[in-house]
């Protein structure tokens, strides 16, 4: 009988631990955070709608419609979207990983941020697409702001922030090391984002 007791009772936990995880996904999902959290303090997701100072809302006349404080324009120069393989121009970032995801795919970058940039400074991806983006702060604190997408990704020096975000709509944006968010983030450090069609 005691081994049927604790066969219940192992089935039970399980059955709570399940129930446990669904309501972690549900409150996660609804909270409206389309970042993944890491697992440990050496980085950290945000998800934030505040502006920084050093974005403002595109005027010219290129602009494509966007959110408050959004940098979405128009594609100034097409770039051909890269894969794992792919021979890219100077300062285009190739993906480490690209897997089929749900008609499209969902590509990973390392973007390493050191003396003040971003290198590369330029990814290009498809609309539709899952970005995986590791953000390596190699010797100082930054983090990779995407107004348009609400997204930051934080990252101390030495070590490595992750966050995930789906690629729509089309366009060309900009993206920025958010002073607000780390105050040693020095002016005017951007690169560009594009999504192909």
């Amino acid at each position: 009988m005691n081994q049927k007791k604790q066969i219940f009772i192992s089935i039970v936990a399980a059955f709570l631990v399940l129930i446990l995880l669904y309501f972690i996904f549900i409150y996660n999902r609804n909270k409206g955070g389309n970042l993944s959290q890491g697992g440990n303090n050496n980085y950290q997701n945000v998800k934030t709608s505040e502006t920084s100072s050093l974005i403002t809302q595109s005027t010219s006349s290129n602009a494509l419609t966007t959110v408050p404080g959004g940098t979405r324009e128009v594609i100034q120069e097409k770039i051909a979207t890269p894969d794992v393989n792919s021979s890219v121009p100077q300062n285009v970032a190739r993906p480490t990983t690209v897997l089929p995801a749900e008609g499209n795919a969902l590509r990973q970058f390392e973007i390493k941020a050191q003396e003040g940039k971003f290198i590369p400074s330029i990814i290009v991806v498809n609309e539709g697409d899952v970005v995986n983006l590791v953000l390596n702060a190699v010797d100082s604190d930054y983090n990779i702001y995407f107004p348009d997408f609400g997204n930051v990704i934080l990252a101390k020096k030495g070590t490595n922030g992750r966050g995930q975000f789906t690629a729509s709509p089309y366009g060309q944006y900009k993206f920025f090391c958010d002073q607000k968010t780390t105050p040693t983030c020095p002016p005017n450090m951007s690169g560009t984002f594009i999504i192909n069609k």
